[in-house]
């Protein structure tokens, strides 16, 4: 499960539902993201009955004699229904409900499942319940589509769910980025600065920020602690938390800056610079220090030999020319899989011996004052076989005719041949350093960036020009990240065991 490079036996029938799939899946226009729920309505069952909560209403009831009977599952859905029944008169003039509920196949079929985040496994045919205050416990039977009732408890809303179940615990979701926003907002700043200011936060840092956030909602949840009012001792706390659950170094650093960006701060000081996380997160290096394990780096040369074989290109399949081409870019290039990604027709210039591609879209290593360095498709004339040139050039002449009006570079080599994802690059690069023998449970994509730089230093290339093909700014980053010692074949080795 999970390994795309792996082979499977597709049979007759998976054929057909994949040929619907292929003929049909770009001409629907059904959403899947429905966007933020306007109400949320937590549902819950047991074996005796069933409860749900609506802001401060809750309803609930016993089972039937004929209800009580059925599959635990049964009853989950059971209890979804006879709650939007019960609200009805609420959600009149509502688009967008979501059910909290702590069973899987009722989650698979109520209205907002794809607000509903799969973390985990959750028990289906239990009966352990995320929140027994909601179900009802006593033997009167209730009107299941018309009785509320005020609860004496506090309002119960999104961010303040009294789960007792862990699995419970994992469904709830905080858009701890959306509580970032809302908490600017609080100080004064407008909704189009608000946004502004979140821009400054790229798309995979605000997804790891969530998780952090999420985990401190949970953590001050659970201590019954004001999550935006605290203090720094429950702060280190909460690291000393993540440190047990066994989180490196570089996770808790994370997890420091996503409770800064989150606002927390302490005598006027952001939570991330106050002295004692500083101290604490020193103290963390100290017992659990980061480890490099990969200290050496496969050989450029094993996979080049591999790429010889793939040759004439005017004779190989367009997958193998594309995987040839996607290979050579990024060995001749340094360059990591998202710029491949962003290599578009309409930024290239062809030139007598190279093609050159400007790359105008934020790239990782981005920032202000920072110049994105062109992607540079040199001819090899002294080996044919490897010239990234004349690859490319076979390349365009292939997929003309498939190309339609895309502009992106690589396409899929599958219909209907439309451009991939960075993931998809990243994959066949992957798969041809499979196919040359690379050992990928260790090596991933990213690692062709450590394997052609080393092997330019080795070769005697300067320091910086190695620096500016892969865009570093300081020889500190390729020195402790990039530079290692290439593996090489032990022939004495292979020269003995031959017959």
């Amino acid at each position: 499960m999970g390994d795309f490079d792996s082979e499977m036996f597709v049979t007759s029938e998976m054929k057909q539902d994949l040929k619907w799939w292929s003929d049909n899946i770009y001409t629907q226009k059904r959403k899947f993201n429905r966007g933020n729920p306007q109400v949320i309505i937590q549902t819950d069952a047991s074996k005796l009955g069933w409860g749900a909560v609506l802001n401060e209403q809750k309803i609930g009831s016993r089972w039937s004699n004929d209800e009580k009977d059925n599959h635990i599952n049964c009853l989950e859905l059971l209890a979804v229904y006879y709650a939007l029944k019960s609200f009805k008169d609420d959600l009149n003039t509502v688009e967008n409900v979501k059910i909290l509920t702590d069973n899987t196949t009722a989650h698979d079929r109520t209205l907002c499942k794809e607000d509903y985040k799969r973390q985990g496994r959750r028990a289906v045919c239990g009966t352990t319940l995320a929140n027994p205050t909601m179900v009802c416990s006593s033997n009167e039977t209730v009107n299941k589509q018309s009785i509320c009732y005020q609860s004496k408890q506090k309002a119960i809303d999104s961010t303040t769910i009294q789960g007792h179940s862990s699995s419970f615990r994992k469904d709830i979701e905080f858009d701890g980025m959306s509580d970032i926003r809302n908490r600017l907002q609080n100080r004064g700043i407008s909704e189009k600065t608000s946004t502004i200011i979140m821009a400054s936060w790229r798309s995979g840092t605000q997804k790891q920020y969530k998780t952090y956030i999420k985990k401190w909602f949970i953590f001050c949840l659970e201590r019954k602690e004001d999550k935006f009012h605290t203090s720094v001792e429950l702060v280190l706390e909460f690291l000393t938390y993540l440190f047990e659950c066994g989180l490196s170094y570089s996770a808790l650093n994370s997890a420091r800056s996503a409770l800064s960006a989150f606002g927390l701060t302490f005598d006027n000081v952001p939570v991330g610079k106050h002295p004692l996380v500083i101290r604490f997160l020193k103290g963390v290096y100290h017992l659990r220090p980061t480890v490099h394990n990969d200290v050496n780096i496969w050989d450029v040369s094993i996979v080049l030999r591999l790429l010889r074989r793939l040759s004439p290109v005017a004779d190989i399949s367009v997958k193998d020319l594309t995987l040839k081409l996607v290979m050579l870019i990024a060995l001749t290039n340094a360059t990591r899989s998202q710029s491949i990604h962003l290599l578009k027709l309409s930024n290239m210039q062809k030139q007598k011996d190279c093609f050159r591609f400007k790359i105008f879209d934020l790239l990782k290593q981005s920032r202000p004052g920072y110049k994105n360095p062109e992607v540079i498709l040199k001819s090899f004339p002294p080996d044919r076989r490897l010239c990234v040139y004349l690859v490319l050039k076979e390349y365009l002449k292939r997929t003309v005719d498939i190309r339609s009006e895309e502009d992106s570079l690589v396409l899929s080599y599958i219909k209907p041949h439309k451009k991939v994802s960075c993931s998809t690059i990243s994959r066949r690069i992957k798969s041809i350093m499979c196919r040359a023998g690379i050992d990928t449970s260790i090596f991933k994509a990213h690692s062709t960036r450590s394997a052609s730089t080393s092997k330019a230093k080795q070769n005697n290339v300067p320091v910086s020009d190695i620096l500016a093909k892969a865009g570093w700014s300081s020889s500190t980053t390729f020195g402790k990240f990039y530079d290692k010692t290439v593996t090489t074949t032990d022939v004495f080795a292979e020269k003995v065991l031959q017959i």
